[in-house]
């Protein structure tokens, strides 16, 4: 009978780790897409996406011929729509390729730009197609306080009647006769 509050424990210890994987698991807001689009040669195409801090952009280009293909913010992208140079990129290719993949997080919130570039000067039209997923930071830290606060009172309570009962030398699901009545006063 002894293992009886043990077993209480863990189901109490089990149910705090489900809330915490549902509550991290259904705050991912994650969003994918896939798209196909041409560039023709000597040209780029360029895609937006608004982006708070935290947020990954998973992203995977495909293309017939090889291109560049990089990913900005908005100060980099300006530099390079105006002059053609890039002081710095979140990602780039250092060479023209038929594939590209990568992770990228957002340092700040603000506009992006997945840039795709076919410096083909012959006839050659890039069939580009770009898969992307977002996915958020997980579970805030207020989300994750809440839970945290739960889960530490939860196993608090458990703790003080396990050993409430070790005290009294109770032992559950056991009977035991009533305490002694005082004796009436007159």
């Amino acid at each position: 009978m002894g293992s009886l509050s043990g077993k209480r424990g863990s189901i109490v210890f089990v149910a705090c780790l489900v809330a915490l994987a549902s509550a991290i698991g259904t705050s991912a807001n994650v969003q994918a897409d896939t798209e196909t689009e041409t560039v023709l040669p000597g040209m780029y195409l360029a895609l937006f996406y608004e982006m708070d801090k935290g947020v990954t952009i998973n992203f995977n280009v495909s293309s017939t011929v090889p291109i560049y293909v990089y990913f900005l913010d908005k100060t980099n992208y300006d530099s390079y729509s105006a002059l053609g140079t890039i002081p710095s990129a979140l990602f780039r290719t250092l060479a023209p390729v038929t594939t590209a993949e990568s992770s990228v997080e957002a340092p700040a919130d603000g506009r992006y730009y997945l840039i795709m570039e076919n410096p083909s000067t012959a006839s050659q039209t890039a069939s580009v197609t770009i898969e992307y997923s977002f996915g958020g930071t997980g579970l805030s830290l207020i989300g994750l306080l809440i839970v945290l606060a739960i889960g530490v009172i939860i196993g608090l309570v458990v703790l003080i009647i396990i050993l409430k009962r070790r005290k009294t030398g109770q032992q559950p699901g056991q009977q035991y006769p009533p305490p002694p009545m005082p004796p009436p006063q007159p």
